[in-house]
């Protein structure tokens, strides 16, 4: 298992990048008519039957409670059957059924390793029903968007990374339109200001779509070239960290 590097970072690489570490290891927390368990998993099965789509992301950092955010960012998530990519920022991150990279731009480094067999498929939109019941402690629904046409709930956690997380989504289609999280210990600014944080994620439409098949292929950042594996032109000067010999 290749070892991922760690790097001191300001605030836009280490807690906007957060918002890629969110889709990472997700809980996405969702509930309708005030009951939580039945609508996990009402949405668990409308976009568990999802195999080629793509989401336009947008993260906003906030800072105590102002309304206009520090730091915006834009990302995507794209799937297409058992392969998955996704991009905030200066990350990447590619899974197809043979590889898994890691692409980090601003640190030129590319991180690849084989799949494994049983390797889970990532979706952002998957609830975790037992996880949001084991850590929280308070949960209150609420309604929201221009006409109240939106549900929402906000669970305050016992434990963890976040103190607070509020979900809204559309009660007509599932569908998620907004994830924020409330940082449990303040972070610092670009100031070094220490401050209460929230990063929101906006989900756009879910866009169905069968013309991605390049978006998914290992060969656009890795090749073998004389037996060994060699990074692309786009990406010379880049590190490559792998224990593969080949592909």
């Amino acid at each position: 298992m290749v070892k991922l590097i760690k790097v001191k970072v300001k605030v836009k690489t280490r807690v906007m990048r957060s918002g890629f570490s969110i889709l990472i290891n997700l809980f996405v927390f969702c509930a309708f008519c005030q009951n939580p368990k039945i609508d996990f998993k009402n949405i668990n099965a409308a976009f568990g039957k999802l195999e080629n789509f793509k989401i336009n992301l947008k993260y906003e950092l906030f800072f105590d409670n102002e309304s206009k955010p520090y730091e915006t960012e834009d990302g995507v998530y794209k799937r297409k059957k058992n392969s998955y990519y996704m991009k905030q920022s200066d990350n990447e991150m590619l899974i197809n059924e043979k590889y898994s990279l890691v692409i980090d731009n601003s640190n030129k480094v590319i991180i690849l390793e084989k799949t494994p067999k049983k390797a889970k498929i990532l979706n952002p939109l998957k609830m975790d029903i037992d996880s949001i019941f084991h850590f929280y402690e308070k949960v209150t629904f609420y309604r929201t968007g221009a006409n109240k046409e939106l549900s929402a709930y906000s669970f305050v956690l016992k434990q963890g990374q976040y103190s607070v997380i509020d979900i809204v989504f559309d009660p007509v289609t599932y569908n998620v339109k907004e994830i924020t999280n409330v940082y449990r210990e303040k972070i610092s600014d670009n100031n070094d200001v220490y401050r209460i944080a929230k990063l929101k994620t906006v989900f756009a439409d879910i866009v169905l779509s069968e013309s991605m098949n390049d978006d998914f292929k290992e060969t656009k950042y890795v090749l073998n070239e004389k037996g060994k594996i060699k990074i692309t032109k786009p990406f010379t000067g880049y590190k490559l960290l792998t224990n593969l010999k080949k592909l």
